[in-house]
């Protein structure tokens, strides 16, 4: 895994993993080797970025709200920054770029590469894609400047909020046919996540409770 600590000089203030908690995480992400699916031709792939930031009291995820679009299968979902390869993009350089086109992060010189969960694919008849999640850790004070024809809005979770039991939902989605099928899901103020995005954040979140469990021993 390509390590961007070293893209860039940072300062004391500016290295995330001055943070406790980021260097906690950092570690245990290292000890675990993702689950990477193996390569189909007949899967399109796309990466994300789980960019964690250290707030005051917690650390916070970013989430963004998809702008809505007929040409879009996750048109108005909540999900991580990311997107489709383009041409022989490795995974990685798809999340980095992906970022930036979105969310106006440059995470090849803002952020720092800490992780990578397993790869997620829909369940059955859902879109033939695979999505590579990589985690990245930024300043505290990095800014976010969505781009309107892909983001709607973007917000930032606390950790804690997602791992309490109180925080769980479900969500009711609506087939093309009239049918619907129901999903769990995470809330959030009026924003509910589901789909590949919650399966993304449960995996984050069991490993996030090592940092938890570190700070309640």
């Amino acid at each position: 895994m390509r390590d961007l600590s070293t893209a860039c000089e940072r300062s004391a203030a500016n290295d995330p993993l001055n943070d406790p908690r980021i260097r906690v995480l950092h570690g245990v992400l290292e000890q675990r080797p993702p689950r990477v699916l193996d390569p189909d031709p007949r899967v399109s792939r796309a990466a994300v970025s789980l960019v964690v930031r250290p707030g005051s009291d917690d650390l916070e995820i970013l989430l963004i709200q998809r702008t809505a679009s007929d040409h879009d299968p996750w048109s108005g979902h909540m999900a991580l920054p990311g997107g489709r390869h383009q041409g022989d993009e490795e995974d990685l350089d798809t999340a980095i770029r992906e970022t930036l086109e979105e969310v106006g992060v440059d995470l090849a010189s803002e952020g720092m590469l800490i992780g990578r969960l397993d790869d997620v694919s829909p369940a059955h008849n859902g879109p033939r894609i695979a999505v590579a999640p990589f985690v990245f850790a930024v300043p505290a004070q990095t800014k976010v400047v969505p781009e309107p024809a892909e983001v709607a809005e973007t917000v930032w979770i606390p950790i804690r909020h997602l791992a309490d039991p109180t925080s769980a939902a479900e969500h009711l989605h609506v087939l093309p046919n009239g049918g619907s099928l129901r999903f769990p899901a995470f809330a959030y103020d009026r924003y509910v996540i589901w789909g590949l995005t919650h399966r993304m954040l449960i995996q984050f979140l069991g490993i996030a409770r090592t940092i938890q469990q570190g700070e309640s021993s």
